[in-house]
């Protein structure tokens, strides 16, 4: 009895570490606003996308923090220090831009210290996705995240 009681407990504690060995790392994400995108639709998409899996901070939180530490500019140390400030683990750092008769959807994601770690390009027809579109980038981002927080 003692035997199997042993071998329960040896097997349910290497069942949760392997368990947690493959679950995604969640962490403290800002989704500053997206440079160029008049509409907040882009902005939205990574904020739904990012709150899925992480803790989410959005341009508001962020804004309101810059602006208490009279902080307003793209600069990455300015950037770095409002990061901080939110505990954030990654910043995602958005721009859209018209470029050769497309449009090109810039993401970087800022590790805590600033510095681009990945960036992410999305090539676009219009300044908008459609739901497919929505969904592809989104995941693209999501991976892109949990490779920052894993490096």
């Amino acid at each position: 009895m003692v035997w199997s009681m042993r071998r329960l407990t040896m097997l349910a504690t290497i069942g949760l570490l392997v368990a947690g060995a493959g679950a995604a790392q969640a962490g403290v994400v800002v989704v500053m606003s997206v440079g160029g995108d008049d509409s907040g639709e882009l902005e939205r998409m990574l904020d739904d996308a990012v709150g899925d899996r992480h803790e989410l901070r959005n341009s508001d939180d962020y804004t309101r923090e810059a602006k208490k530490r009279g902080l307003g500019s793209s600069d990455p140390r300015d950037i770095a220090d409002v990061a901080r400030s939110l505990d954030a683990d990654v910043v995602v750092d958005a721009v859209i831009r018209r470029d050769d008769g497309e449009y090109l959807l810039k993401i970087k994601l800022r590790a805590r210290d600033g510095r681009v770690a990945k960036t992410v390009l999305v090539r676009m027809k219009a300044p908008k996705l459609g739901p497919a579109g929505k969904r592809e980038v989104a995941r693209e981002v999501q991976d892109a995240i949990e490779r920052v927080l894993r490096d």
